[in-house]
């Protein structure tokens, strides 16, 4: 459960981070990514390197081995590279809150499809976990809903007291009068 929290602090940090680079520099999606695999990969290369770590070696070792696993290796890169496409002009669009309904959401789905698939049981306070999530995208979904509708009546009331102050008059006819003091 710790590891858990520390993932989600650092989640957290990191999206609000990269709202805030793509406001005060207004870079691309592409850009961001770029940048991003570039640094990831320079501190993957710094950790391989370190003389008491053995995993690169260990790796080479068991693709010499099996190398069918080469192939599975290829489509794991080449969908986590089209995933993270999705990802980066989400962020780029719509900002890591839509981002992160997003992956929760592919995530309950893909935990409820291994359940209903594979025959998997959950406890009950795991329902009710599954539950909590549901609640919470659904009441997102309410309330992100009611904003629209709310901005735009907003509007729509702005658009008719804009026009009805200029044109119309109280009974909902064209104001003649004030057509006529236009043209003079």
């Amino acid at each position: 459960i710790m590891l858990l929290l520390i993932n989600q602090v650092i989640d957290g940090y990191v999206n609000s981070t990269q709202d805030q680079v793509f406001h005060m520099y207004k870079i691309t999606g592409q850009q961001m990514m770029f940048f991003m695999n570039i640094f990831t990969t320079l501190l993957l290369f710094a950790w391989l390197s370190m003389p008491w770590s053995q995993e690169l070696g260990l790796a080479i070792a068991f693709c010499q081995r099996h190398p069918a696993v080469l192939k599975d290796i290829l489509l794991f890169v080449s969908f986590g590279a089209l995933g993270q496409c999705f990802i980066f002009f989400t962020l780029e669009n719509f900002e890591s809150l839509v981002l992160v309904t997003i992956t929760v959401t592919r995530k309950l789905f893909t935990m409820l499809l291994s359940v209903f698939l594979f025959d998997h049981h959950l406890s009950r306070n795991q329902w009710f976990a599954v539950g909590l999530v549901f609640t919470g995208i659904g009441l997102e979904a309410y309330v992100k809903q009611a904003e629209k509708t709310k901005m735009a009546d907003r509007v729509k009331g702005r658009n008719m007291l804009n026009h009805s102050t200029n044109d119309v008059g109280l009974n909902g006819y064209k104001n003649i009068e004030s057509t006529d003091r236009r043209k003079s």
